[in-house]
């Protein structure tokens, strides 16, 4: 494979991420720095496209999920994802088995509560007041 036919594959990739600020020479000319750059690069297209998606399927797992979100970190720039070879990154698309078992984990406690109404009654009051049913739900009594 000539130099010409690698920047063009290269190309292809650094279009594909989203975050890329420089021009082709010069994130190219970066890529080249590593030793084992040639085996390297028919690898990043599919990395990138992998992370695309799993980005998608987080995304659309924590709207569905609001109450039970994973986190997404955000894009590095392509620079710092050639040098520190995230390409070689692991990812895992979450599961429905995944996604079952991290709602069944996370129950939700509902307190039922019935606030006095205090005459002049300041946030103080109702402070005391909610930590008053608290402590008995700790406790087991309601």
């Amino acid at each position: 494979m000539n130099t010409d036919e690698a920047k063009q594959i290269f190309e292809v990739a650094r279009k594909l991420y989203p975050h890329h600020k420089r021009g082709l020479d010069t994130e190219f000319a970066n890529f080249c720095k590593h030793k084992d750059w040639k085996q390297a690069l028919p690898l990043l297209k599919p990395n990138i496209e992998r992370q695309i998606q799993w980005r998608r399927e987080v995304s659309s797992h924590n709207y569905a999920n609001p109450k039970f979100r994973l986190f997404v970190p955000m894009w590095k720039d392509f620079k710092s994802w050639i040098y520190n070879r995230y390409w070689e990154l692991e990812i895992e698309l979450p599961s429905e088995e995944r996604r079952r078992k991290t709602e069944e984990s996370k129950p939700i406690k509902v307190v039922k509560a019935e606030l006095k109404p205090v005459p002049e009654a300041g946030t103080r009051v109702l402070y005391n007041q909610i930590n008053e049913l608290l402590k008995g739900e700790k406790n087991g009594k309601n």
